[in-house]
């Protein structure tokens, strides 16, 4: 099964310094898994089709 993703460009500008609540961070952690040893850079976030 082939997966193509939907990709869509932003060109919104972000404010800087905009933090997550634990909450809020709570629930992404749950998406994604962070990669061993990059833990803190790197993470994949699984396909769930």
């Amino acid at each position: 099964m082939a997966f193509h993703p939907f990709v869509k460009l932003v060109d919104k500008v972000y404010a800087t310094g905009v933090k997550l609540s634990k909450i809020e961070m709570d629930k992404v952690e749950d998406k994604i898994v962070r990669l061993h040893g990059l833990e803190k850079w790197a993470v994949s976030v699984p396909y769930r089709g």
